[in-house]
């Protein structure tokens, strides 16, 4: 093959491929994220959970959602040094 044709497709195709490969391992990630959570259910079910208690366990961690992160104000001090003036 010809030289100016085979840079261009390595190039090309080696892209392709670490984009192929990079959905590729998202997805299982997600499949296997997925099938613990299914198989964690099916456990609960079968230790005797109630559905409300199945689902408190897995909106744990969805808590803090539910506010917008801008709600949060940080406490407000006095700073160190002030001196604070009493009439």
């Amino acid at each position: 093959m010809d030289e100016d044709i085979v840079i261009p497709l390595g190039i090309f195709g080696g892209f392709f491929l670490l984009i192929a490969f990079n959905t590729l391992t998202k997805t299982c990630g997600r499949v296997v994220c997925h099938w613990r959570d299914v198989t964690l259910k099916i456990r609960m079910v079968d230790e005797g959970f109630r559905p409300d208690e199945i689902a408190q366990v897995f909106n744990a961690d969805r808590a803090g959602e539910k506010q917008p992160r801008h709600a949060h104000k940080p406490p407000v001090r006095q700073p160190t040094l002030a001196k604070q003036i009493h009439a």
